[in-house]
């Protein structure tokens, strides 16, 4: 073989490796929703477009026009990084100038100095321009998505995926000053369950009775209530199999998940005599 041909040959291998290095060193697009406040990682569907919506991530862009329309390249990343005005943001990776990915905002590099407020933002217009992201959804980008990834900016009505509703932090908020998603392990909310509440466990009804067969769903949710981990109350929902007009003993299942994924259940009885 002459050398030009091994040459040639050997150009063919690099630039073949090269091209496998290109698509599994990109395996994420990210398109940031202004309008909903909504950021969604897509990935590449079978001709190698990013085409695939794979996750959601409730968001707070800038207000009126401050997080910029186009497409960006992502070139650095922060564990905590310095904000405008003295606070910091953990996890930040930079969209382009000033304007970053973040979680919401702390007073200090402490994970116990979140300023609640900003936590609370998610889901409007709040920053200066950069995208405040739970602690749990800006991790999932610095850890996942490497510099020169695509970030999206634009508008629209809707989203691929439905966006996930915040949680918020209330005054009935045990530890209104960390951020319920981070995986710090010292993160006292790891402490915290969805709760189902259920006033009376054991309800009776006689058999055949009618107001309870035309308003079995209404006694059944009597005096039962469902809280988040931060203490909001959530819905929740029922799985049962009650005969009014037959005498017997029936377990009555509550369960509910709440913003962040934690999933509880609670059973009752309905006695029908």
């Amino acid at each position: 073989m002459s050398i030009l041909k091994k040459l040639l040959a050997v150009s063919a291998v690099v630039l073949a490796m090269t091209s496998v290095v290109r698509a599994d060193d990109h395996p994420y697009y990210i398109k940031i929703n202004r309008t909903t406040k909504c950021t969604t990682i897509y990935t590449k569907d079978e001709n190698g477009n990013y085409t695939v919506p794979y996750k959601a991530m409730v968001c707070a862009p800038g207000e009126g026009g401050n997080t910029p329309l186009g497409k960006f390249k992502t070139p650095a990343k922060y564990r905590w990084k310095e904000l405008l005005g003295g606070v910091w943001g953990q996890y930040s990776t930079r969209i382009t100038d000033g304007v970053l990915f973040h979680s919401c905002c702390y007073r200090t590099t402490n994970e116990s100095t979140l300023i609640t407020r900003t936590f609370n933002s998610l889901g409007t217009k709040a920053s200066l321009g950069c995208v405040r992201l739970s602690v749990a959804d800006a991790k999932w980008i610095y850890d996942n998505c490497p510099l020169g990834t695509t970030v999206e900016v634009y508008d629209a009505p809707t989203d691929p995926i439905p966006c996930p509703k915040p949680v918020r932090l209330t005054d009935k908020a045990t530890y209104p000053n960390w951020d319920p998603t981070d995986p710090n392990p010292n993160n006292p909310w790891k402490k915290e369950q969805v709760k189902i509440i259920i006033d009376e466990p054991k309800k009776h009804i006689k058999k055949g009775d009618e107001y309870a067969y035309n308003n079995l769903a209404e006694i059944l949710h009597r005096g039962v209530k469902a809280y988040d981990i931060a203490n909001n109350e959530i819905h929740y929902e029922i799985s049962c199999n009650v005969n009014v007009n037959e005498v017997g003993e029936y377990i009555i299942k509550y369960y509910a998940t709440d913003a962040l994924g934690n999933y509880t259940e609670n059973l009752g009885i309905v006695q029908v005599y």
